[in-house]
C-alpha cells in the first residue's frame, strides 16, 4: 500500500534539493503560483489605482511597490532594509549626490534570507532635485525592495498578466517618454504574392 504526500515546494529553499524540484514538484509550484497571481490581479482590480500605475494607453500598468509586497506575502516573505544608507558624494567628497540602499527579502516565518538587491536615488534625477536626503533615501529604499522582489517574482507578475518592472523603478524620464510614444503601426503580413 501507497501513500501519497503533498508537495510543498518552497522558494526559501528548506525544502528543495541541489538538483532542483521536480517535473511534478514544478507542476504543482506553477499551477499554485498561477492561482496565487489570479488573487493578486483581484486585489488589484478590486483596489483601482492604489496598486498600479497606468502611465499610458500605449504602455501596460506597471505594479506599485504595494503590489510586489503582496505577493510576497502569498510566499511567505518579505522585503527589508538591510543596512543603514549609504549616501553618495560628488568627486570633492563633501557633496551628496544620493543614495543607496540595500534590500533582502527574507521568510517571515524561519527569517531566511532568500534574495536581496541594491537600489539608489540621486539628487540629479529629474523631480528630484528639491527633495530632501530622507525622501532620496527612502526612494533609494523602496527602489531596492521593489527590485528584490522582483527578482524572485516577476515570473509570478507576469502569470498575472502585468510588466514585472516595478513601477518605482522606473524615473521621470523613462515615464515621460513612454506618455509620449506613439503607438506602434501595425504591420500587415505579407502573404503570398502573385508575382
Amino acid at each position: 500500500m501507497t501513500t501519497e504526500t503533498a508537495i510543498s515546494p518552497q522558494l526559501d529553499g528548506t525544502l528543495l534539493t541541489p538538483g532542483g524540484l521536480s517535473a511534478a514538484e514544478f507542476e504543482v509550484l506553477t499551477q499554485e503560483s498561477a492561482i496565487k497571481a489570479k488573487n493578486l490581479t483581484n486585489v488589484i482590480e478590486n483596489n483601482k489605482g492604489k496598486y498600479v500605475v497606468v502611465i499610458s494607453d500605449n504602455s501596460p500598468p506597471f505594479l506599485k511597490y504595494e503590489a510586489w509586497a503582496t505577493i510576497a506575502a502569498g510566499y511567505n516573505t518579505a522585503a527589508s532594509i538591510a543596512d543603514d544608507a549609504e549616501l553618495l558624494y560628488d568627486h570633492d567628497g563633501t557633496t551628496i549626490i544620493g543614495a543607496k540602499v540595500h534590500a533582502v527579502v527574507h521568510n517571515i516565518v524561519t527569517g531566511t534570507v532568500t534574495g536581496g538587491a541594491i537600489g539608489y536615488c540621486m539628487f540629479a534625477e529629474k523631480g528630484w532635485g528639491n527633495r530632501t536626503l530622507n525622501q532620496i533615501v527612502s526612494m533609494a529604499g523602496t527602489r531596492a525592495a521593489s527590485k528584490a522582489l522582483r527578482l524572485m517574482f516577476s515570473w509570478v507578475v507576469v502569470l498575472a498578466g502585468y510588466e514585472p518592472t516595478p513601477y518605482d523603478e522606473l524615473d521621470e524620464t523613462i515615464i515621460e517618454e513612454m506618455r509620449n510614444r506613439t503607438p506602434a503601426a501595425r504591420r500587415e503580413p505579407s502573404g503570398n504574392r502573385a508575382e
